[in-house]
């Protein structure tokens, strides 16, 4: 995946997806509406997040990069765009979020890396079975006060397989306990996706990202 997605307006989502989030207590057409188009979010970019509040899953707009309560560098977006969904559970950076502060990031089109170095070589993949799904995230307040969030992926530091969690399991992600989130991560099957050319070229920032090299 490139450090990019897109969350395309609420009409696009399904009856299933509707109803899943009705289930959280969310209007999707309302809640997304009220947030606009996204057809590009980066990292250092704002977009909607479903979260726990006060035990309520609400929608909310964060920036994508999610920094340490004690870091106030902005700039190292793209370094905590995504975090290894094997070993979140262990990074000092990343441990209490996934304790208490996981999230559903919502996209309708994830953009993936084709070839190196050929034209058009980023591809726009969308659901082939719903128009939206939800990817396993985290938040936080970055230590520029900030509310911020990251993705957790598979496959880190070649493809950066976002984890996508299954409507069934919504609810499990943003209130169950460490081990049920952990099952949660462990089962979540790889989503089935149709890919179109697109134009779209990464920053470079985004190519040179690299998942053993986070300074937090």
């Amino acid at each position: 995946m490139e450090a990019c997605y897109e969350l395309m307006p609420p009409w696009a989502v399904t009856r299933g997806t509707r109803n899943a989030l009705r289930d959280l207590g969310i209007d999707a057409r309302s809640a997304l509406g009220a947030y606009g188009v996204f057809p590009r979010i980066e990292p250092g970019t704002y977009a909607p997040v479903v979260c726990c509040v006060d035990g309520h899953p609400s929608l909310h707009g964060k920036r994508w990069g999610m920094l340490p309560s004690w870091s106030a560098r902005p700039w190292l977006a793209y370094r905590t765009a995504f975090v290894d969904a094997r070993t979140v559970a262990e990074r000092p950076a990343y441990r209490e979020a996934f304790l208490s502060r996981r999230c559903l990031v919502p996209a309708t089109g994830i953009f993936v890396m084709g070839a190196e170095g050929e034209r058009g070589s980023t591809l726009l993949a969308r659901p082939l079975r719903d128009r939206l799904v939800c990817m396993a995230g985290l938040w936080n307040l970055s230590g520029d006060g900030v509310l911020s969030y990251t993705l957790l992926a598979r496959h880190l530091t070649t493809t950066r397989e976002p984890v996508v969690v299954p409507p069934h399991a919504w609810s499990a992600w943003l209130a169950g306990d460490a081990r049920i989130a952990r099952g949660v991560l462990d089962d979540a099957p790889s989503t089935e996706l149709r890919y179109y050319a697109s134009t779209y070229r990464a920053p470079v920032s985004s190519r040179a990202w690299a998942g053993e090299g986070q300074p937090v």
